[in-house]
């Protein structure tokens, strides 16, 4: 009997850009962006009930290797998230359209945000991930 494995289709887009001069306490030398995937429900944090859809997270974070293991230290207080497309299910199509979104969001959330922190960010550099994640 053989078996296939289905195809897993992405649900999650990182983009990650080099950060410099971050003015907090702790050391950042990376901003993440994330477009994901949520199936909603409640946020046990904050004990809201979160709508299913699209979400963009803004994570600034602090990437190193040590002894040959790469190290990402993250502060969750330091972002935010944003519900960018609701949607009843997921699928490739209403993925790709959330994707899609990236340039938009960067011009009218994440320039304001990097302005009011007093970093720098060089956009138009930047290295890019898609996974698949169970949320």
């Amino acid at each position: 009997m053989t078996t296939t494995k289905k195809a897993v289709t992405p649900n999650t887009y990182d983009r990650y850009y080099n950060l410099s001069n971050y003015p907090k306490d702790q050391r950042c030398n990376r901003l993440r962006l994330t477009i994901y995937y949520s199936k909603g429900g409640i946020n046990y944090y904050t004990y809201k009930n979160e709508e299913r859809g699209y979400y963009f997270s803004l994570s600034p974070e602090y990437a190193t290797t040590s002894y040959g293991v790469d190290c990402v230290i993250c502060n969750p207080l330091n972002g935010f998230k944003e519900l960018i497309l609701p949607v009843n299910r997921q699928s490739k199509k209403q993925y790709e359209k959330a994707k899609s979104m990236m340039d938009k969001i960067i011009e009218g959330w994440v320039k304001p945000w990097v302005a009011e922190a007093g970093c720098n960010v060089d956009f138009t550099r930047y290295c890019q991930e898609e996974r698949h994640c169970d949320r």
